[in-house]
């Protein structure tokens, strides 16, 4: 697949290292103008910063970001632990810490796997330093990491130069690859070498690894993050499967979930001003994600689903809702019109394509969820709605009338007071 080559004209600052305030030394560099808003870059497991591709974070600058990608520690030239023993909540902290050491008390973050989980610890934790969150290919737990294809790095004997290295790299890196999106071996075998010229501490991806399988469960905390989130999943990847990113996107009220046909467990050249894209239009919506009741406007994604986002709450939202319920009366599909054509909100991606849906048109009222229902393993945290319809045909949006007779019993609480 043949891509445009990118023109920019982004200056590229060198690594810098600086003791962060909890005493902890961090690498990094930056790409664009300084006086552009921060864009936080974190890596994954065993990642280098040098693993952003020099040419997406060009695009990244010339989109209006100033791009600062790092080290995690324990890798690169930040400062090692041998002995392990930190969690993700520490290279949470790391991040924050380094902003702050930057004159940055806040920023877009971006986490890709590993540091998708790291990105999600910093707006529990730290949620006035997230402008806006960007998770790609990542997991709110553990349960959607395939263990096959991460234990079987870990099981390898170790490397003795450089050129076994970059094969092991190759190596390692082969099951993030599609049929669709190959690898372009060239960059990794640079890359395979550089990392290992900059640093090469194999042990120190197995103690990152040990950060991830101890951490709990993110899921419950990350009900309450406001900050305008988009999720990005390749149906292709083999690490993380695609059902962790569906799961964030029923947790966190107001993302939008976006799934590439036939991408792996990386970013493919030819994806990133479509990814470039996704960072820029949910930045967008941090000037006014704190104004309650504010609704974006509809788009499309590649797949061709619509979706949207949303910021902190769904209130004063009007709508008509016109239900239908599956035989064993449970919900299995919620759209969002929020009056005037604008989707607020479409679940229908997240379930299995048999099951019969529920619409939510104009004409009632959404109300903040007091407590979360499921489904058939669907969790809906963000939204509920107080009927003022009858069952009707799904075919299409009924008439705003109020129909006779009492409204059917949706499968979810209550939501009023």
């Amino acid at each position: 697949m043949t891509t445009t080559p990118h023109t920019t004209t982004a200056t590229r600052h060198p690594e810098t290292t600086v003791v962060t305030a909890g005493g902890v030394r961090m690498c990094y560099d930056t790409i664009g103008d300084p006086a552009n808003p921060p864009l936080l870059l974190i890596q994954g497991l065993g990642a280098h910063l040098l693993g952003w591709h020099h040419e997406f974070c060009d695009q990244l600058a010339d989109a209006g970001f100033h791009v600062i990608r790092y080290d995690n520690r324990d890798i690169g030239r930040s400062q090692h632990y041998p002995d392990g023993g930190y969690t993700l909540a520490d290279m949470a902290r790391d991040s924050v810490e380094l902003l702050a050491a930057l004159g940055h008390d806040s920023a877009h973050i971006v986490g890709q796997s590993m540091g998708g989980m790291i990105a999600q610890q910093v707006a529990i934790d730290h949620p006035a330093a997230v402008r806006t969150l960007t998770l790609i290919y990542t997991t709110a737990h553990n349960g959607h990491i395939l263990a096959d294809e991460v234990d079987k790095r870990r099981h390898l004997p170790a490397v003795r130069n450089r050129a076994e290295a970059i094969e092991r790299f190759l190596q390692n890196e082969a099951p993030c690859a599609t049929d669709r999106y190959p690898h372009d071996e060239a960059w990794l075998r640079e890359l395979g070498g550089l990392m290992y010229d900059r640093d090469h501490d194999p042990a120190a991806a197995e103690r990152q690894l040990a950060a991830i399988y101890t951490a709990s469960d993110r899921g419950p905390a990350l009900t309450a993050i406001t900050s305008p989130t988009a999720i990005l999943h390749g149906d292709g990847d083999r690490l993380i499967d695609t059902a962790a990113s569906r799961e964030l996107h029923a947790i966190i009220a107001g993302s939008t979930l976006t799934i590439y046909p036939g991408m792996g467990h990386s970013l493919p050249r030819s994806l990133w001003p479509d990814i470039v894209a996704e960072i820029r239009h949910v930045s967008a919506h941090n000037r006014d994600h704190h104004q309650p009741g504010h609704v974006a406007t509809a788009r499309r994604d590649p797949v061709g689903r619509s979706c949207a986002s949303t910021t902190t709450t769904w209130t004063r939202v009007k709508v008509r809702v016109v239900s239908v319920l599956n035989r064993r009366q449970m919900l299995t599909s919620i759209t969002v019109d929020g009056g005037d054509g604008d989707l607020v909100g479409d679940y229908r991606d997240q379930l299995p394509r048999h099951r019969r849906a529920v619409y939510l048109a104009r004409c009632g009222t959404i109300y903040p969820v007091f407590r979360p229902f499921t489904s058939r393993g669907l969790r809906i945290l963000g939204v509920a709605a107080h009927p003022d319809r009858s069952v009707a045909d799904p075919a299409g949006p009924q008439s705003a009338h109020k129909p006779r007779g009492r409204p059917p019993a949706l499968p979810f609480p209550d939501p009023r007071p």
